[in-house]
């Protein structure tokens, strides 16, 4: 932070002169200026000739001085004026008129339009005034720009000492805080005494203090090459570290949990989807050349980009890398790029030594590059890695060794890298958003999945697939399928791609009757798709005699369509009066205005 970036050059001298000035022409008597000053409360009289331009000007105080040397009251007052008269423009900044002031020895000078004629006076005591209620405002600016900072902020003097904090901070200390403290439960006073000291900052300090995860940075402020004070900002993880172990014991779970799919048995049952290239077998000429892609990429130890939307299968197409390449007996670590925050992701990557940070674990702890040693690392979402650990990664990628957080002797590691991503890496690599190096490093075997979108005609296969799956996982023998059902599933967009097609196909074994799957199993969402196709077919009644169009969804909907639309309009479209004369919630009727496709 640099206190010289706060900007006072945009106060002009229009906006702090003076409008009301006293004049006089040359040749008007001394005696009629004594009475002009007596009259007034102004210093000065600036002398202006016949086209109102500035000739000359003269104070109060030299007026007296040049009485008591023994002036003629009656001499014009030409005789006794200063001239020549340095004068301003009305947008001149003040700073330039301050510095003309300063270095002609005045305090006062008169602003001219562009034609040179008098438009107003600025002295020596209007910059102050003008200086300070600019600093006000630039005060008040920066008060409500620390209050809106989520984390909190301590300035400190050059002394050590506070001078200014934020609401953050205010709620962290519990309201204790006071000015001129030295703080030493924010910021160790050792600390910024070494920042003061070096003029370099100190980041991403990590410390727990009763009972809170707090992420420190300590930042110089410099002011022309001085050091003159330092910043220190605390963030509160507190809730991302709960939330990290919360996950760190669920993956644990998970790994138990995964050993079902190498052929685990629990009780009589069997994990659906196999870890393997198997789970994406039987599904038409383009994963078959995927897969055969895959294959190839298994049997090497070259880095693998993973590409698709969410839900394509991605982490399971690196687990199906890992279990048939040379390393399936190894560790296979995730780590999930997008779920890490910055200031923790260093330590969770690489480790930390024993000591390394206040908080940090007596023995040290492991990083994933070396929980992963020997065995494949898979980076999910690596477009959500921050630019700074994109540098790092690209070493450990290039040179297998890195230094844990407070660590001076290098770690090496013997790992594979395969990453994963759902974003256009090379628009960011355009946008400086992910560096270029480290996008070629990843992308040197690329694998394509593709969306659920795009294989609309396999939708039927995989559904019984799945079906099929979870049918043997949880016992529940099915013996039929709605048609309905396979045409509902074709209608929809599937935004979750694979992942939300399981979980349907999950859904659907589990609400089934009597072995049999019917359209009522399906969800809301994927009906809404169905009503629309039946309300495309037919907008009226079938003609008599025809048999099978009628459609029994489509005949309810329109109806609800009409009761819903009458009280809309009964009600002039408001929302919230239709729910209620409807005794329904608002949710519900937006949901039936979005799904009936009510234009309101």
């Amino acid at each position: 932070m640099d206190l010289c970036q706060i900007d006072l050059t945009n106060l002009k001298a229009k906006e702090i002169m003076q409008s009301e000035v006293l004049t006089a022409p040359p040749e008007a008597q001394v005696c009629q200026l004594i009475n002009q000053l007596i009259c007034s409360d102004k210093e000065e009289v600036v002398v202006l000739d016949q086209d109102q331009h500035v000739t000359g000007i003269i104070t109060r105080k030299a007026l007296l001085r040049k009485i008591n040397q023994g002036l003629d009251l009656r001499a014009p007052v030409r005789e006794v004026m200063q001239q020549p008269v340095i004068a301003v423009k009305g947008n001149d900044d003040v700073y330039q008129v301050r510095e003309i002031m300063r270095e002609h020895k005045i305090g006062r000078v008169p602003v001219v339009s562009d034609s040179g004629r008098l438009i107003g006076l600025v002295t020596a005591v209007a910059i102050c005034n003008g200086f300070s209620d600019k600093l006000e405002e630039v005060g008040g600016h920066l008060q409500a720009v620390l209050d809106s900072i989520t984390e909190a902020a301590f300035v400190f003097n050059k002394y050590c000492r506070l001078i200014y904090w934020n609401n953050s901070a205010r709620r962290l200390c519990k309201n204790s805080i006071k000015p001129g403290v030295r703080c030493n439960e924010i910021a160790s006073q050792e600390l910024i005494k070494n920042v003061l000291a070096t003029g370099k900052a100190i980041k991403n300090i990590y410390e727990v203090r009763e009972g809170r995860h707090l992420v420190k940075n300590i930042s110089p402020i410099i002011k022309l090459g001085e050091v003159i004070g330092a910043v220190c900002t605390v963030e509160d993880v507190t809730k991302v570290v709960n939330l990290m172990n919360k996950v760190e014991s669920r993956n644990e779970k998970a790994e138990l949990i995964q050993g079902l799919g190498k052929g685990e048995k629990r009780g009589n049952q069997v994990a659906p989807e196999p870890p393997c290239f198997e789970a994406f077998s039987g599904r038409g000429k383009r994963f078959e050349k995927l897969i055969a892609l895959a294959k190839k990429a298994a049997r090497v130890d070259a880095t693998v980009l993973i590409r698709g939307e969410t839900g394509t299968g991605k982490e399971l197409m690196a687990r199906s890398l890992h279990l048939a390449g040379p390393r399936k007996n190894k560790p296979f670590v995730v780590v999930d790029c997008s779920a890490i925050p910055e200031t923790l992701f260093e330590s969770e990557l690489f480790g930390y030594e024993p000591g390394a940070f206040t908080g940090a674990s007596r023995t040290g702890k492991k990083g994933k590059l070396e929980i992963a040693d020997g065995g494949t690392l898979f980076l999910d979402e690596i477009g959500e890695l921050p630019l700074e650990m994109q540098a790092k990664l690209l070493r450990v990628i290039q040179e297998r060794e890195f230094y844990r957080v407070g660590g001076v002797k290098p770690v090496r590691v013997d790992l594979r890298f395969i990453a994963a991503t759902n974003r256009d890496l090379e628009q960011m690599v355009k946008e400086g958003n992910f560096r270029e190096d480290l996008f070629y490093r990843l992308n040197v075997v690329t694998l394509e999945l593709p969306s659920l979108r795009e294989r609309g005609e396999e939708l039927p296969g995989l559904v019984k697939e799945f079906i099929e799956q979870f049918s043997k996982f949880y016992d529940i023998p099915i013996s039929s399928i709605e048609e309905g059902v396979i045409s509902a599933l074709r209608n929809y967009s599937w935004p979750g791609n694979y992942r939300e097609l399981r979980n349907v196909a999950e859904r659907l074994v589990l609400l089934s009757e009597n072995g049999c799957i019917k359209i009522e199993h399906l969800s809301d969402v994927i009906r809404e798709d169905l009503i629309k196709d039946c309300g495309e077919k037919e907008s009226g009644p079938p003609d008599s005699g025809q048999e099978g169009v009628y459609c029994l969804e489509e005949m309810l909907a329109a109806k609800e369509r009409e009761a819903i639309l009458s009280v809309l309009k009964q009600y002039q479209y408001n929302k919230s009066r239709a729910a209620r004369a409807l005794n329904i919630p608002r949710s519900t009727l937006y949901y039936k205005i979005k799904s009936l496709n009510i234009n309101v």
